[in-house]
């Protein structure tokens, strides 16, 4: 009995900086899976908006619409950079819209995280009876 005397405090002190990396690891985890989800729905956003507009108004809006989808929500970003291109000249005209951030890091410098970025596209084919308008 005497030998075993002290031993849980040793466990303790061994697996707590393991315990807590694994914790770390997790909320960068969910923080990369949140801006990923983000990014998506603001693409998606941005392109659905832009394809409901004219011609001349489709970057402006698909641009504004994804920019406004991140600032209105928690995306996790500290930066971000979006990209709106109009095909015109295809048999089905369409936009695509292309947003990527970079994920926050911030409180995870224990684990020596690099900042990731994170990409998604949209396409969505133009309603061209109001983009003629």
């Amino acid at each position: 009995m005497r030998l075993e005397r002290g031993s849980i405090s040793v466990e303790a002190v061994l697996l707590t900086p393991v315990l807590a990396t694994l914790l770390l690891m997790v909320v960068y985890g969910s923080r990369l899976v949140s801006a990923q989800h983000t990014v998506q729905l603001a693409a998606n956003h941005g392109a659905r908006q832009a394809s409901m507009v004219r011609f001349s108004r489709m970057n402006e809006t698909g641009n504004r619409a994804a920019r406004d989808y991140l600032s209105t929500r928690r995306s996790g970003c500290t930066e971000s950079r979006i990209n709106v291109a109009v095909d015109r000249e295809s048999d089905r005209p369409s936009v695509l819209v292309e947003v990527e951030c970079t994920v926050e890091t911030t409180g995870l410098s224990l684990l020596g995280v690099m900042p990731k970025i994170v990409r998604a596209s949209s396409l969505e084919v133009i309603d061209v009876w109001r983009a003629n308008e």
